[in-house]
């Protein structure tokens, strides 16, 4: 994509795309739109880590639809390259859940605490996460 501001949907035609394994939300999500757009990539090609993807990304074997999150330390690091997507909403929401009656290990507090911090919640909204 070169020094590129943004991508569109229509911009992936005829490129590789990295993709996740079938079953993956952010493929399903991917998946649909390329089918409405009618839009075909040259090669898809399929990985069942997240982490394969980024490698293979930083040695520019093709392009990946990511998460932010997913991608933020090798962003830092400036082993890749993100492009604003200019496509419609691809949100994936996840969810967090345990038996309300059941005690919270310290590293369960700890994960709450660290997602807490990497999703910048604030503290109203995962106060009653906390043991």
């Amino acid at each position: 994509m070169g020094s590129r501001k943004r991508v569109e949907p229509r911009d992936l035609d005829g490129q590789t795309l990295l993709v996740t394994e079938v079953g993956c939300a952010y493929r399903k999500k991917l998946d649909q739109l390329l089918s409405r757009m009618n839009i075909r990539p040259t090669n898809i090609i399929e990985f069942s880590s997240v982490e394969a993807i980024k490698e293979c990304v930083s040695l520019d074997m093709g392009l990946a639809l990511l998460p932010e999150v997913a991608v933020a330390e090798r962003l830092t690091g400036r082993r890749i390259s993100a492009v604003r997507w200019a496509g419609p909403e691809m949100d994936i929401a996840t969810h967090v859940v345990w038996h309300k009656d059941k005690w919270i290990s310290p590293a369960a507090a700890a994960f709450l605490a660290l997602l807490q911090d990497v999703l910048c919640l604030p503290p109203s909204r995962l106060s009653r996460l906390r043991p």
